[in-house]
């Protein structure tokens, strides 16, 4: 419709226009105030608190975090604490799985990761502090793997800010089934406090992050890698094994042409008060009786020396360990083995070489600081198999048990079935037959029997 009509205003309309831009008018200022009102009134936060709050780790974060499994070099994920999976891809193999939270376990009705033991959860499991400086909350907790058996490894491991994500930046093994006491942040250093399993000793260990690498408190070697390491009783001193950067050789001036021994590791013992350090060739740590035999040899072999670190006397002053003498061969067998025990006040050295040869491994359960003695297991060429009790200072071998060359073949047959035993993978067995001897206490041993694979506990008198 016209707003004129036959040369006539229309007096109705244009009275309704103008009521509306009024009203409009009038709606529009108002809204134009409140906004302003609103801006001025309404303060934004501060972006960094906002970030801040965003990235702070908490249990929660831990429970459900990743965090990288060395011995598949993979990472898991855990939901509310756990992971289990029963065929697990690790190095090209399928194994049975289960990481979890120390102090967690698996409710098998509920299909849930629930807490089992845990007293305490920030401070015995976990523990938040900054470790790298940036001024964020960082974490350290004590997961478990288990691969099947009855191993169960703690696992130190340490979660950073990353990026406003938790990141499991590096791990430390503590030891198969160790009990925690505790575990804390303080000044970037992570202290755990803990037993070895079936060990009346206590430990405390203490840890920086150096280059996104775990290493013992006031301990800087950056281009080394600390293979393992052991704190006396006073929290004072401590012996560390790093891989050398170049491996040393040693050859033999009456035989150039014969045997050499490779050293690979060095031996370091640590005054964590003042940082003195002191330096153990294990070529001379090394007894006579497991050295002199390879002078003779009149072809180029070659032999390895390793160190395992066992234990500290109970006032901090003797410090044992064992020297492996390894072949070349293949698979590589532990050929000889000789025991040190060096006093760190007058830095005197002692050596004692175990009778036999092919030979286990020594570890800390396998000796027994009061009697000072130590239980070792030796596989001859002839496909027989002992377990010995032997008495440091008095040179004398006892057996415990052992295997004859028909039981023993029953189980790793062939000419080298003796290799199997150290190595189950060059039969392509999948069950290891080791005896896994160890002192449960001053007077009393275990081990798993060769054929029933049963554990027998015996009084050693």
């Amino acid at each position: 419709m016209s707003s004129i009509t036959q040369g006539k205003t229309n007096w109705k309309f244009l009275i309704i226009v103008i009521i509306l831009a009024i009203i409009v008018g009038a709606v529009t200022l108002w809204y134009t105030k409140r906004i302003e009102q609103l801006y001025q009134s309404t303060e934004m936060p501060n972006r960094e608190n906002i970030i801040e709050k965003s990235v702070e780790l908490n249990f929660n974060s831990l429970k459900n975090g990743q965090y990288y499994i060395s011995d598949c070099a993979n990472w898991v994920q855990l939901k509310d604490g756990c992971f289990e999976e029963q065929n697990y891809l690790c190095n090209g193999e399928e194994w049975y799985l289960y990481i979890k939270l120390y102090g967690f376990n698996i409710d098998y009705e509920g299909r849930k990761c629930v807490e089992s033991y845990v007293e305490d959860i920030e401070g015995e499991i976990v523990a938040f502090g900054d470790l790298n400086g940036d001024g964020k909350k960082d974490a350290a907790v004590i997961i478990n793997e288990n691969t099947g058996g009855t191993g169960q490894i703690r696992i130190l491991a340490i979660v950073i800010n990353r990026n406003g994500k938790p990141y499991n930046i590096a791990s430390q093994k503590l030891g198969d089934r160790v009990s925690i006491n505790s575990i804390n942040i303080n000044s970037e250093v992570v202290t755990v406090d803990f037993y070895p399993w079936q060990s009346k000793e206590r430990m405390i260990m203490k840890f920086r992050l150096i280059e996104d690498q775990l290493r013992l408190e006031d301990i800087f070697l950056p281009s080394e890698k600390i293979i393992s390491s052991q704190i006396a009783p006073n929290n004072i001193y401590a012996f560390i094994t790093t891989q050398k950067s170049i491996p040393v050789q040693n050859t033999f001036k009456e035989n150039e042409n014969g045997a050499n021994v490779l050293v690979m590791d060095n031996l370091i013992f640590v005054d964590l008060s003042t940082q003195e350090k002191r330096e153990f060739d294990l070529y001379k740590l090394a007894s006579k009786e497991i050295i002199d035999p390879l002078r003779t040899i009149p072809v180029p072999v070659q032999y390895t020396l390793y160190v395992n670190l066992l234990k500290w006397s109970v006032n901090s002053h003797d410090f044992w360990g064992t020297i492996n003498l390894v072949s070349s061969a293949d698979p590589p067998v532990n050929d000889s083995v000789s025991l040190f025990k060096i006093n760190i006040k007058d830095w005197s050295i002692e050596k004692f070489t175990l009778p036999g040869h092919f030979i286990s491994p020594l570890g800390q359960q396998s000796f027994n600081l009061e009697r000072e003695s130590v239980l070792f297991e030796s596989a001859t060429s002839d496909n027989e198999l002992f377990l010995y009790l032997y008495e440091i200072q008095a040179k004398e071998k006892t057996t415990i048990v052992s295997y004859p060359n028909n039981i023993f073949s029953k189980y790793l047959p062939g000419k080298y079935g003796f290799l199997g035993y150290f190595y189950p993978q060059s039969l392509e067995i999948a069950e290891t037959r080791q005896l896994y001897a160890k002192w449960l206490d001053k007077d009393t041993i275990s081990y798993i029997d060769f054929v029933t694979r049963k554990e027998v506990i015996k009084k050693i008198e």
